[in-house]
């Protein structure tokens, strides 16, 4: 399951275009024996060990805040925004609902990935036990770190080796401020695509407040030479440690109808020549497609049979908007 990640995320699941980059941005799974560790400064480590302490003490947590995405490049500046919300229950229990994003979730029993605008889900049983992030199917632990890393070390227990993983180098970054209140950062420079991650920290819970990710250099490294700044945050508004949250919110069931991700590849191989899901979309799957024609950009129509024709061989359809990271 770790391997399909990426397809999974982009193409099955769905998500802001940042937050697609979580499937080829996260760290690979190793071994605990050969685990890769971050160096870090001596002005970090306390900050580290401290951080590490709180998420490792907690048996409950409470979270909301806003995505954003802000990214320029040569059409000018543009923002994308998502409020989420996220609870936990140690130790094997959490929900993470972002707005138009993927539900993700441990009932205890079965963690599980859910998009309601695909209608499709995916889940796997767990143990009995505390999970580690390490252990959650690989859609969950591509986003979930992303999207809410507040939660994610808080089921990681150790953030100090879940950092250590993440990152290849850990630093202190002073002193920020949000709305008039300092708060206690580390600056990490993430191991696959020396993205710069800084973590804003409260100094009385040591908990995240704010964590941002300079993304521009990723994102030309995909293929977006016109990014001139990216920048997705995940700002906390609400961090409630230690409060009572009751077990029905984290109960989930697969709606009527929903479609389970991992029988679908096996469906849609099937269907290539048997056709067995009836629907017209799929009908289509292995052969050619159905001719149309569109008004490209310069005014003129486009006929996909005419550059067939003319090219005599297969055509991309790029589908994208002018600013999109993952483009398809």
């Amino acid at each position: 399951m770790q391997d399909l990640a990426r397809g999974v995320v982009i193409a099955g699941i769905g998500l802001l275009p940042a937050l697609a980059m979580a499937a080829t941005t996260r760290p690979a799974l190793v071994n605990a024996a050969t685990k890769p560790s971050a160096k870090v400064s001596d002005q970090a480590r306390e900050v580290l060990s401290r951080l590490s302490d709180a998420y490792g003490k907690l048996e409950s947590l409470e979270l909301g805040g806003v995505l954003s995405l802000v990214v320029e490049d040569g059409s000018g500046k543009h923002t994308q925004e998502s409020e989420f919300i996220g609870i936990y229950r140690a130790p094997d229990r959490f929900r993470h609902e972002a707005k138009e994003q993927p539900l993700l979730g441990s009932t205890g029993q079965k963690v599980f990935a859910y998009s309601q605008q695909t209608g499709v889900y995916r889940q796997m049983d767990v143990g009995p036990g505390r999970l580690t992030v390490g252990e959650l199917p690989g859609e969950v632990a591509a986003i979930l770190p992303v999207q809410n890393p507040s939660l994610a070390l808080a089921i990681a227990r150790d953030a100090d080796a879940f950092l250590g993983e993440l990152a290849e180098q850990i630093d202190a970054a002073g002193s920020h401020e949000i709305e008039g209140r300092s708060y206690t950062s580390l600056a990490l420079v993430l191991r696959k695509d020396k993205s710069k991650l800084t973590l804003l920290i409260d100094p009385q819970t040591h908990l995240i407040r704010r964590a941002i990710t300079d993304i521009a250099g990723a994102m030309r490294q995909q293929g977006r030479g016109d990014i001139k700044a990216a920048v997705f945050s995940v700002d906390y508004r609400t961090v409630r440690a230690g409060v009572e949250i009751a077990p029905d919110r984290f109960v989930w069931s697969a709606p009527e109808g929903a479609r389970d991700l991992s029988a679908t590849g096996a469906l849609v191989a099937e269907a290539t020549e048997s056709n067995e899901l009836g629907s017209p979309a799929m009908a289509l799957v292995g052969k050619p497609a159905p001719d149309f024609t569109l008004e490209g950009l310069d005014g003129q129509s486009v006929t996909l049979s005419a550059l067939n024709s003319d090219y005599s061989r297969d055509t991309a359809v790029d589908c994208h908007r002018s600013w999109s990271m993952v483009q398809g």
